[in-house]
């Protein structure tokens, strides 16, 4: 495959949307674009840990040990059909804009 038809351009050179994080109230901060976006248009990579099951259940404990109410886990693979096969994403603590 030549450079020029990776898929993974945008990615490869940052080219993000114009994103901002607000303050949604008591549901916490949310991510708006700063103009209308076309439909499909790239919009920022997710980014986090990526942890399976029995870290998932270790650190939702923790955080909420630690008093954080709002929960960035993201499910990034649910074919494997139960709970100890899946493999998410936590940006809890590691992540950038996309996780609001």
């Amino acid at each position: 495959m030549l450079k020029s038809e990776c898929q993974n351009q945008k990615l490869q050179r940052r080219q993000n949307a114009d994103v901002y994080v607000f303050d949604a109230g008591a549901a916490g901060k949310g991510l708006k674009t700063a103009c209308d976006l076309e439909p499909n248009t790239f919009i920022m990579e997710y980014v986090g840990e990526v942890i399976d099951w029995p870290e998932y259940c270790t650190r939702d404990e923790k955080y909420k040990e630690e008093g954080l109410i709002h929960r960035y886990f993201l499910l990034l693979d649910s074919d494997q059909g139960t709970d100890d096969e899946n493999i998410y994403i936590d940006s809890q603590k590691k992540a950038n804009r996309t996780r609001y």
